[in-house]
């Protein structure tokens, strides 16, 4: 009965789970659209007034002011029932400060010349006024809110007021022109009279013409004397430049003769010198060999008396032997005839050994005794001529050592000259590649000096030619004078005409291109613009979920870990030991999943181009998050048990999923949901992720509340550890009944 109503509760508990699950998320979820103002917004006026027009006309123009007041306190004509934001006004610096710590999640700043641009309208100049609205990383979706909420402020706040401020310059204008056209008709009748002293110029034109073009004449004969000189001297210049290519080919070729002259005496310098150093070597070995010989000539001197003392004692012994040869033959014969030398058996055998059983032996040594008689009267008499031998290879060596001496000598002095003719070569080529370069560049300059000189020529004969037709239009300028001269009468007369007809004009329109027209219709039409700042749509969505994916992912993975193995080891619940190293030592496969886990994720980021404000603090963040979590799901799984443990945890993260900061602030949810993200682990390490992601927020906080949970986790393991090992009246009474000792609890030193 009892396992059914567990089973039963069980079941109903799984099919009650998803909905509870969908029920929370909607919760969650739903209104977070609706309470918008619960986003924190800060505006920044930067803007200064401007006045705009003159007298009755002159009025001040602040759009900054009524823009920044229309988002804070909205008039009921800006408030048309849209969402909104809870803005606040503020100044720079507070506003960049909130936005790093997460105070404000969007900053309008409207600039320095707002009004001025705006203003520009009145004065024909259409430019669109424009703002910056920076939101912070990974609330991409909030811009466009921001552009909404200030592009409808703006358009009923400052639409009626910069059309109505146009509308009156322009206006202002057009009751202007009246008062500049009699200023034009005025200025035509001083035209007029300039046109009198215009007639006056013009005739002193004409003499001054008639002037020009006598001197012009004489211009155009001496430009042709210049051309001809210039001439003779581009033909001198010619022939100049063929002698200098000349000059410096023959340079060219001496330096080459000269490189290879260098190079060749190098080579002997190096010849020599190695020449020179086998000398000294071989110097060095014959003085040593020198000495070596002498001293065996004086070791073998007393050789040949010494060989024939040799060879004479080595004749009686050969003698000797042979004699003593044949004692032992006689000896070895009579003890084989001889009966009666039995008792001198032992003689005899050695006898037979020293002789051989057919006399072998005694006649080797005699033989051997003779060989060295002989070798030794052999030796005796080579001895003289060795003994000379080495008396000549000792003077030879002598000789040899002298000789030796004086190829080093030489062999330095030859090195030495080639030295010296290598180093001259080099100069000589260094002067001969001089020459040539000069010889290049005079040539050059020959070369560009006779085409100068052409030129010159050229130019002489073109200023000529110019100056005859200089004197035909000093002509042409005399009799233009002229006609000048009447066309200053009639302009006169026109100028009189022209100030009668500006008097007479009554209405007049401001002058504008095309261009002006149409960007004026367009600033009139759109009179704000709204400039956003923020990161790429890609890389704002994927800096806003990174943190809850890596949050869960560690969470995950610290389940599968506790999946697959038990909370606490078997073997050591077992063994004597304290309860809180059995809780570390079942922890430690999970804090080794969690820190691998939490060190792979950051290649994970890199790949996908997320972008690290502080990588010194998001590493330690994973790390710890991966081993608060490891710690978190072991101490559940151990004291709830494998499968209450396991399913609390899954329920844990799909509590905490629902509770993460997604692409909206958590502001815009409920109080409750507030409550639980800002306590829960999983939610508390996104928030440290995004801060180490994006630099805004404190992370003190954040890291003690997770350490906090991991030594909650590391209790829960411990106290489970404590229990597992505590013996119990069951325990007891099956012992009994089994009629063996009870269990000693295993953890009694706690």
């Amino acid at each position: 009965m009892i396992a059914h109503r567990r089973t039963l509760r069980a079941l109903i508990a799984l099919i009650l789970l998803p909905a509870l699950l969908a029920a929370m998320a909607l919760w969650s979820l739903g209104d977070r659209g609706a309470d918008t103002d619960r986003i924190a917004a800060a505006v920044v006026n930067l803007d200064e007034p401007v006045t705009t027009g003159t007298g009755d006309q002159q009025q001040t123009i602040a759009a900054g002011r009524l823009l920044a007041a229309g988002l804070t306190s909205p008039s009921k004509d800006a408030d048309t029932g849209g969402m909104r934001l809870d803005w606040q006004l503020t100044d720079a610096a507070d506003a960049r400060s909130g936005l790093d710590d997460g105070t404000y999640d969007a900053v309008v700043t409207i600039p320095e010349d707002f009004s001025q641009t705006v203003a520009g309208l009145t004065r024909n100049e259409a430019q669109q006024a424009s703002f910056s609205v920076r939101s912070a990383e990974g609330s991409g979706a909030l811009l466009g809110r921001l552009s909404d909420d200030v592009s409808r402020i703006a358009g009923a706040e400052l639409g009626h007021r910069i059309t109505g401020t146009y509308l009156e310059g322009l206006y202002g204008q057009t009751a202007q022109l009246g008062v500049r056209l009699g200023r034009a008709a005025d200025a035509a009748g001083r035209i007029g009279d300039g046109a009198s002293t215009l007639t006056t110029g013009a005739d002193t034109l004409a003499q001054g013409a008639d002037d020009l073009g006598t001197g012009v004449d004489a211009l155009a004969s001496g430009a042709d004397d210049l051309r001809q000189g210039s001439e003779q001297a581009s033909a001198g210049a010619g022939e100049l430049t063929t002698g200098l290519e000349r000059l410096s080919g023959g340079a060219q070729e001496l330096a080459s003769a000269a490189g290879r002259l260098a190079r060749g005496a190098t080579a002997l310098d190096a010849g020599a010198g190695r020449l020179g150093e086998g000398a000294d070597t071989l110097a060095s070995g014959t003085s040593d060999l020198g000495t070596g010989l002498a001293t065996l000539d004086h070791a073998v001197a007393p050789l040949p008396t010494r060989a024939g003392r040799l060879a004479d004692g080595a004749g009686v012994v050969s003698q000797g032997v042979a004699g003593w040869a044949r004692v032992l033959r006689g000896w070895q014969q009579a003890c084989a005839a001889d009966p009666t030398m039995t008792r001198y058996a032992a003689l005899c055998a050695g006898t037979t050994q020293a002789v051989g059983a057919d006399g072998a032996t005694a006649d080797q040594l005699t033989g051997g005794a003779a060989a060295v008689a002989s070798g030794a009267r052999q030796l005796a008499d080579a001895a003289p001529a060795l003994v000379q031998g080495v008396s000549d290879a000792a003077d030879g060596a002598a000789r040899l050592h002298a000789g030796a001496a004086r190829l080093a000598a030489g062999a330095d002095r030859l090195a030495t000259g080639a030295g010296r003719v290598a180093d001259g070569a080099g100069q000589i080529g260094a002067g001969a590649g001089r020459l040539a370069d000069g010889a290049g560049s005079a040539s050059t300059g020959a070369a560009r000096l006779a085409t100068g000189t052409g030129e010159l020529a050229g130019g002489a004969g073109r200023l000529a030619a110019g100056a005859t037709r200089a004197a035909d239009g000093a002509g042409s300028l005399a009799s233009g004078a002229d006609r000048l001269s009447s066309g200053a009468d009639r302009l006169g007369s026109g100028s009189g005409d022209l100030a009668e007809g500006l008097r007479s004009g009554v209405e007049a329109l401001p002058s504008m291109t095309s261009a002006e027209q149409q960007r004026l219709a367009g600033a009139v039409a759109e009179p704000v613009a709204v400039r956003t700042d923020v990161t790429e749509a890609g890389d704002a969505t994927r800096v806003g979920i990174a943190p809850a994916v890596l949050a869960l992912v560690l969470w995950l993975g610290a389940a599968l870990v506790y999946l697959l193995r038990p909370a606490l080891p078997p073997a050591r619940l077992e063994a004597p030991g304290l309860p809180w190293r059995v809780a570390l030592a079942g922890w430690r496969p999970g804090l080794l999943a969690g820190v691998v886990q939490a060190v792979l994720l950051v290649p994970v980021l890199v790949l996908f181009d997320v972008t690290l404000a502080h990588v010194g603090l998001l590493v330690p963040v994973l790390v710890l998050a991966g081993a608060v979590f490891a710690a978190l799901v072991q101490g559940i799984v151990g004291l709830l048990g494998a499968a209450r443990g396991r399913a609390t945890v899954l329920v844990l993260l799909a509590l905490q999923a629902l509770l993460l900061d997604g692409l909206l602030p958590i502001d815009a949810a409920p109080a409750a949901v507030r409550m639980l993200h800002g306590l829960l682990p999983v939610p508390v390490a996104a928030d440290l992720v995004r801060t180490a992601l994006t630099g805004r927020g404190a992370a003190v906080a954040g890291l003690l509340l997770l350490t906090a949970w991991g030594v909650v986790g590391l209790v829960l393991a411990t106290r489970a550890a404590r229990r597992a090992a505590t013996v119990t009246p069951d325990d007891l009474g099956a012992h009994a009944e089994q009629g063996s000792e009870p269990r000693v609890d295993a953890l009694s030193g706690c």
